[in-house]
């Protein structure tokens, strides 16, 4: 038999002395990145483009944080973060036009929301399916166990609970269902959020609508499907704007 053959390429490959400086700007994913056609990360890519479209989109791409690269786009006005594996916002605030933010799917808890606030222009904000459960300043909240020893007691008040943060004026769609949360936050119902029209709550742990949902007087949609209500406060007939009010698998009884 004929001995076995290698054939030359001739073709030029990319250099990648600079692969290593790349990956650490663009955030931690890894050389395993997937390549398209012209052999450039798409991450780096989207990036580029993004540039000149003010839309960028890294849905799965199994990102652990946001790109540095990323917070340098100031004209940025809508961000897709969904179905990755991002705990915290990092600079994002220095995105000073953004309109749009989803981070659905995430591993986001309540402290890590904190830079949102200073996003002066956002409107739709989408928080599903992250980790925010433990959330402190809640309407509804359970009041302690009274069968818990006093000294107990005690040691738990002392424990600083992180508050949901304030969120933009500007905000219109919100949505944070999916996050087993036992209470609606006072921050949602604040009197501030006034230009709020859509507001999905679906799918946590909710046992009670404050009557302090009156103060979203520009609501026009309400999702409270998938909590553990058993009854609405009068307060809701109060939003004359509201025309969709969603209870699906709650404890209502009529």
């Amino acid at each position: 038999p004929q001995p076995y053959r290698t054939t030359e390429h001739t073709s030029e490959t990319p250099s990648t002395s600079n692969a290593p400086k790349e990956d650490a700007e663009m955030g931690n994913v890894g050389s395993s990145q997937p390549k398209n056609k012209t052999g450039k990360k798409v991450v780096t890519q989207k990036i580029e483009t993004a540039q000149k479209t003010n839309v960028l989109s890294l849905t799965e791409h199994s990102l652990e944080e946001i790109p540095e690269h990323v917070f340098k786009l100031s004209s940025l006005r809508t961000l897709d973060l969904s179905k990755n594996k991002i705990q915290s916002l990092g600079n994002i605030s220095q995105l000073s036009q953004l309109k749009s933010l989803n981070c659905d799917d995430n591993r986001l808890n309540i402290v890590a929301l904190e830079p949102i606030s200073k996003l002066s222009k956002l409107q739709t904000l989408s928080l599903g399916k992250n980790r925010l459960h433990g959330t402190g300043g809640g309407m509804g909240d359970k009041k302690p166990n009274q069968q818990q020893p006093h000294k107990q007691q005690t040691q738990n008040a002392n424990v600083a609970t992180p508050s949901f943060p304030y969120l933009p004026e500007t905000i219109k769609q919100l949505k944070i269902h999916g996050n087993a949360l036992p209470s609606i936050p006072r921050q949602i119902c604040s009197v501030k959020l006034c230009r709020l029209e859509k507001l999905d709550l679906s799918d946590n742990n909710i046992a009670a609508v404050p009557s302090e949902i009156s103060n979203l007087v520009s609501l026009t949609e309400l999702n409270l499907d998938q909590n553990s209500l058993v009854s609405l406060p009068p307060q809701l007939g109060q939003l004359k704007k509201l025309k969709t009010l969603s209870l699906r698998r709650n404890h209502i009884r009529v």
